[in-house]
């Protein structure tokens, strides 16, 4: 019985620790949905939404998402780009938590940037000086943007 005693005192220890954690990953999942509910009706999202409707039918390459304003990149026409800058707008930097959320909005937005057949999605970490610590991509996979560019030539040849 003596030998028992110590391995039910672990089970239940972590069995506690996985109760714990399923719990606190239930509280950050209901904050999330809080911060994008609210970032759906920010004016942030509205001048954001505001850049991705005029996106709607052209070829985006790239979208940048920074707490200083979103960036598309589009590869046809090569190079061109539109952007929204925050500070133009009269809003400040978006916060780390608030900036993750507009990302996720974005691409339910323009729902072709959540096919990962199409695009990818990257953070990437920003040097230890910058405003914000994250940065977020949505980017266009290459076999997705040659099969699109093959498509206009076939049409225009």
């Amino acid at each position: 019985m003596k030998d028992w005693l110590p391995l039910v005192i672990i089970a239940v220890a972590v069995l506690l620790a996985g109760a714990l954690g399923l719990i606190r990953l239930s509280r950050k999942a209901k904050r999330q949905e809080v911060i994008m509910e609210r970032m759906r009706t920010s004016e942030t999202f509205r001048q954001v939404k505001k850049l991705l409707d005029k996106c709607r039918r052209l070829h985006i390459e790239r979208v940048d998402i920074t707490s200083e304003g979103v960036k598309v990149t589009l590869y046809h026409p090569p190079g061109a780009t539109l952007q929204c800058d925050f500070e133009s707008c009269g809003i400040d930097p978006v916060r780390p938590e608030p900036l993750s959320a507009l990302a996720r909005l974005v691409g339910t937005e323009v729902p072709e940037l959540s096919d990962s057949r199409r695009y990818f999605f990257k953070v990437k970490k920003n040097e230890k000086g910058a405003q914000a610590p994250y940065r977020y991509t949505y980017h266009i996979q290459a076999e997705y943007k040659d099969k699109v560019l093959r498509a206009s030539y076939d049409r225009q040849g």
